[in-house]
């Protein structure tokens, strides 16, 4: 698997607020300098601000969701304007777009009655409030784009939650890159193979189960394959890596590495794995000497593996 070009910059989306643009109810923003400072260096940004763009305005009335959980109504909070119709119309025009740009991920303002990923409230008819809500934006895009990763700009304020989701944008970018041509078992299987060590990191019953699905691959379509390899590749990234599980992965490569060493070769990765796992060194060191290693010997089972791909700001890219 080729290393990606460190001029090109995947395409997210993201509430135009958090990048500072006067687009809020009020008038105002939410600039979030985590959304725009560290994550711009690596994402291209497509922002969107469904209120505005579905002909809401600036400044405007605040909106809530009322009614079913399930399938709410976007309502003005003084006038009852019903603002739902004309939001999903924007949505599924807007979404359409999304797809032709290439979109891998979308960052979305939280609490928001279009925006919100989870908790957002909603109203029923007898007053009472439920906050198992979705912004009616964010739900239209998370039910037709299932796979894409997702956050919201609170949660990535944590930074385990920041790498993961950056890692999962990128799983999913070379996924779709794959997708886009037509799949056969061959080019299925080397996919796989490249990730066979990042997807141990994250979930080894995942990893096992998707290695099984390409033994037995003869027996399905190209677009069933698809289907059937989509959904559990993208889930294995859900679950985070773990020191011993980054631990474990180090050192299998490490034993098929260790035939091609020379003892003091040897020496120096067994101390790195240990002091990763001590947490007195980070992750990048043992994965940068495999990596350096396995290129000098030419360990093909290796060299292609994206798992070595680690950048320094500690995702995997």
């Amino acid at each position: 698997m080729p290393f990606r070009n460190p001029e090109f910059k995947i395409k997210v989306g993201v509430s135009s607020c958090l990048l500072g643009e006067k687009v809020r109810w009020d008038g105002g923003h939410k600039r979030n300098r985590t959304v725009k400072n560290q994550l711009g260096r690596i994402f291209e940004w497509v922002p969107t601000c469904p209120e505005v763009e579905s002909g809401m305005g600036i400044p405007r009335e605040a909106v809530r969701l009322m009614g079913n959980v399930r399938s709410p109504r976007m309502v003005g909070t003084e006038s009852a304007t019903d603002w739902t119709a004309r939001m999903t119309r924007y949505a599924r025009k807007r979404l359409r777009e999304l797809a032709k740009l290439g979109v891998c991920g979308y960052i979305f303002k939280s609490r928001s009655p279009s925006c919100g990923v989870a908790r957002i409230p909603v109203t029923a008819k007898n007053g009472k409030t439920a906050t198992q809500g979705r912004g009616l934006f964010a739900d239209l895009f998370m039910r037709q784009f299932s796979h894409i990763p997702v956050e919201d700009e609170d949660r990535l304020q944590d930074a385990r939650v920041r790498e993961l989701f950056i890692t999962r944008v990128f799983a999913y970018h070379r996924l779709a890159q794959l997708l886009s041509d037509r799949l056969s078992q061959k080019t299925l299987a080397e996919f796989h193979k490249a990730h066979k060590y990042l997807l141990m990191a994250h979930s080894r019953k995942h990893e096992t189960a998707l290695a099984k699905l390409i033994e037995r691959a003869h027996r399905y379509s190209p677009a069933q394959l698809k289907t059937r390899y989509t959904e559990p590749f993208m889930q294995a990234f859900t679950y985070k890596t773990t020191v011993n599980k980054n631990a474990a992965v180090l050192n299998h490569m490490f034993r098929i590495l260790k035939k091609s060493l020379s003892e003091a070769e040897q020496h120096n990765i067994v101390k790195a794995i240990e002091d990763y796992r001590k947490k007195s060194v980070p992750l990048m060191k043992p994965v940068t000497l495999i990596k350096r290693l396995a290129r000098k010997y030419k360990v093909g089972s290796l060299t292609g593996q994206v798992y070595l791909n680690y950048s320094a700001q500690g995702q995997f890219i």
